[in-house]
């Protein structure tokens, strides 16, 4: 087990996002009741109480300026880096705001769930031996319901590393290529919350409506919900699931259905 250094380290979320995605251009600032899906991400972000600050790291791509835009109304801190090279781009990120440890998300992750994420710290903290802490090597959690939990360290290590274009556009992606030479935790779900069936990312039009439709009937009526209110909709509103239930997932190639 790692020793538990006495110094208090900086734990800041850095949501990756940009305007030119692959899978579906502009999703971040779709508009759900009223906020762009960003804001809503930074919103739930911040009902985690062990995250010391928000880093929203984008691109000096001029499509990118809406996004920028947006932080300074959040009030939030926007690094803007590399397009192509987001491991760099995180890194430079995370150093900009003297981070210690980072906990990743994505700026169209609408589903964040801050318990996830407080869990996820937790485990980190019982070992700091552990390079990476996240919970969806293995997927139990509804797929969206996500974090991960890296220390700079590691990044800063991984990126001496990478030398494929894939693993500098991946951040994790040379750890989950390379799992051998890293120690890596992977959170399973309780069993209230194991629905691996259901998706809760945005990667298609349908992934939109479900979303649109969990947030009319959830969110409107319990701005801070869980994942178990959103699965709880879901099995009331079966319909709603069977919405996106035939997208195939275009992301997170390391993950291994359970």
């Amino acid at each position: 087990m790692g020793v538990l250094n006495t110094k208090k380290l900086k734990i800041i979320a850095i949501i990756e996002v940009r305007m030119n995605s692959s899978r579906l251009p502009g999703k971040a600032l779709i508009e759900v009741e009223g906020k762009p899906i960003l804001e809503h991400v930074v919103n739930r972000i911040r009902l985690c109480e062990k995250i010391d600050e928000i880093v929203i790291a984008t691109t000096v791509n001029s499509l990118d300026d809406p996004i920028d835009e947006l932080a300074k109304k959040l009030n939030i801190e926007c690094f803007r880096g590399s397009e192509e090279d987001v491991l760099l781009r995180v890194i430079n990120a995370s150093e900009h705001r003297d981070a210690d440890l980072i906990v990743l998300s994505g700026g169209d992750s609408p589903f964040f769930d801050w318990e996830v994420a407080n869990l996820l710290i937790n485990k980190y903290f019982e070992d700091t031996s552990r390079d990476l802490v996240l919970n969806s090597l293995e997927l139990t959690f509804p797929l969206g319901v996500y974090a991960h939990v890296v220390p700079l360290k590691i990044l800063k290590k991984i990126e001496s590393l990478a030398n494929t274009a894939s693993q500098r556009e991946d951040t994790l992606r040379y750890i989950f290529e390379n799992p051998d030479q890293f120690n890596i935790y992977n959170l399973a779900a309780p069993d209230h919350l194991r629905r691996p069936d259901l998706r809760l990312t945005i990667d298609y039009r349908e992934d939109v409506i479900l979303m649109q439709k969990v947030y009319e009937n959830v969110y409107a009526h319990k701005k801070d919900f869980t994942t178990q209110d959103v699965i709880k909709y879901l099995e009331i509103n079966p319909g709603i699931a069977d919405l996106n239930k035939d997208c195939v997932q275009m992301a997170a190639p390391h993950t291994v259905r359970s």
